[in-house]
């Protein structure tokens, strides 16, 4: 089972080993190796999580598989599976698989790559909780993540002398920024008296608003203003 290499790696990360962790839990010699044949008791991996400080997810899968489904959903939002599918160009087994719970599988970095680079609620799914749900370190990848960002803001932050982990850092808060704009700017739309409710969809700066769409924004407003409050 994985959840041994998963304690393995735990320990190792923990300056310890197995043998060492199975006398500090008061288990006997070989117990965790066996969990290898057969599944151990809830209790024990419980006490295995609390001792690392990890989520009995991390121990039983290697990364936080509830909270990865949940940020997956968050910004699949209202889209269907085909949607969505079509809009990353992923195959739609693997946002099923996903997005309905079926795995308990570490999702590709690649697809986290293109969640990440596809995610339009940078506000409540930030690039650093979404890679440390799947298991990644946002610091080993940040090389490749540096290709999302425009070339010229990418020689600004350069000239600045900023490291990649902090470009990346500033561009995920530049783009905070342009959707907090963009969100008063639509919702100066909906309060405009031009704005026409009969009508199906909003008109502002050249793009077209659904009435849907424009309840989503003013929800995301409030989001903003209650995170704003917390700062």
């Amino acid at each position: 089972m994985r959840i041994v290499e998963n304690i393995k790696h735990l320990s190792v990360k923990n300056g310890t080993t197995i043998p060492k962790l199975e006398k500090e839990m008061g288990f006997g010699n070989g117990t965790i190796y066996n969990w290898a044949k057969s599944s151990p008791s809830i209790d024990k991996v419980q006490k295995v999580a609390e001792h690392f400080k990890e989520s009995v997810d991390v121990v039983l899968y290697g990364f936080e598989l509830t909270r990865f489904e949940e940020l997956f959903r968050i910004i699949m939002n209202k889209r269907t599976c085909e949607q969505f599918a079509n809009d990353l160009s992923i195959d739609l087994d693997i946002v099923e698989t996903y997005a309905f719970g079926i795995t308990t599988e570490q999702p590709p970095l690649d697809l986290v790559k293109k969640l990440a680079s596809s995610n339009p609620y940078k506000l409540i799914v930030d690039d650093e909780s979404l890679f440390a749900a799947a298991g990644y370190e946002l610091e080993e990848i940040d090389g490749d993540l540096l290709e999302d960002i425009p070339l010229e803001l990418l020689h600004h932050y350069q000239e600045q002398g900023l490291s990649e982990n902090e470009m990346v850092t500033a561009y995920t808060k530049f783009r905070e920024a342009e959707l907090i704009d963009a969100l008063t700017e639509a919702s100066n739309t909906v309060g405009s008296s031009s704005f026409e409710p009969e009508t199906i969809a909003a008109h502002h700066e050249g793009a077209d608003w659904t009435e849907e769409e424009l309840e989503e924004i003013e929800r995301f407003k409030e989001f903003v203003r209650s995170k704003r409050k917390g700062r």
